[in-house]
């Protein structure tokens, strides 16, 4: 899936700008990580080259992502949780109770379960939709993080820390 490549950070040491090349479920998820940690006189900015669906004109989980969903673990429930958008998405899930895990013709299985760990879930699947619907909210919310769409990175330097990109003249821009 292009938008879970591992995306290029880039930090300008002149007006402390970070910028995040995508806005897939991992650049949206590195961006308020970001924000969470870093000082608030530090921007972060989030390129991405889709043009999302307006709000306006879909229901919730209909945008630009495929049906995929995506299986969160405990660790991922952590990162959510410190980035403030868990108790948004907890509604949105479905928990994993148990998991049986096999090897088609051959001897022996494993069976887990979260009653017997008394845990509330193993895990939590998501629809990638509607988990970057939570994330792009959270993004678009907050005051030290914009986003540009419709932008294409052309060329990147990490040693003069600089980027390129070209954006059409539609492209939106938000906070």
């Amino acid at each position: 899936m292009d938008e879970l490549k591992l995306r290029d950070v880039v930090v300008s040491e002149k007006k402390q700008t970070i910028v995040v090349s995508g806005g897939g479920l991992v650049g949206l998820s590195v961006a308020l990580l970001l924000a969470e940690g870093l000082p608030s006189s530090v921007r972060i900015h989030v390129l991405e080259s889709r043009v999302p669906v307006p709000s306006d004109d879909r229901e919730r989980g209909a945008g630009n992502f495929d049906a995929r969903s995506t299986a969160l673990s405990y660790s991922t429930y952590q990162i959510y949780e410190q980035i403030n958008v868990w108790s948004e998405l907890l509604p949105l899930l479905a928990p994993i109770q148990s998991i049986h895990v096999s090897r088609r013709n051959r001897f022996g299985s494993s069976q887990l379960h979260a009653v017997d760990q008394g845990w509330d879930a193993l895990g939590w699947v998501a629809e990638n939709q509607v988990l970057a619907d939570v994330l792009l909210d959270a993004v678009q919310a907050s005051d030290q993080i914009s986003i540009s769409f419709g932008v294409k990175i052309r060329q990147r330097s990490l040693a003069s820390r600089s980027c390129e990109a070209t954006a059409p003249s539609h492209t939106n821009t938000s906070s």
